[in-house]
């Protein structure tokens, strides 16, 4: 990950494709306004939006330095109902982006976690 995740410019995308998602549009518009917290999360999900679709809270949690709490913060702070709700939206960006086969094996990959 970048270590841009405490300025208040956020990273670049790392995403195939010519147009950014709706959803990492809204993380990447609001990047400043987030807290050096949040913009942590923001910043572990803008550097690797697909695998973080297949993330539980507590492996975000863990990939951005934070606590389970703060990334659930985090989620209601973007505009979800919380951390699932987040992560469906992540989920139907990988959809739309990974071919079938790289979608079940990350699903395979990301095990039973809880969100």
């Amino acid at each position: 990950m970048e270590k841009s995740s405490s300025s208040r410019q956020a990273p670049k995308v790392r995403l195939v494709g010519d147009s950014v998602p709706p959803t990492l549009r809204r993380l990447i518009d609001e990047y400043a306004s987030l807290s050096a917290s949040h913009r942590k999360v923001a910043a572990a999900v803008l550097d690797k939006p697909l695998e973080a679709a297949f993330w539980s809270s507590a492996e975000l949690a863990a990939l951005a330095g934070v606590s389970e709490s703060t990334v659930s913060r985090f989620a209601v702070a973007v505009g979800h109902s919380g951390y699932p709700a987040f992560v469906r939206e992540l989920q139907a960006v990988a959809r739309s982006r990974l071919r079938t086969g790289e979608r079940l094996s990350r699903s395979r990959q990301a095990g039973a976690g809880e969100y």
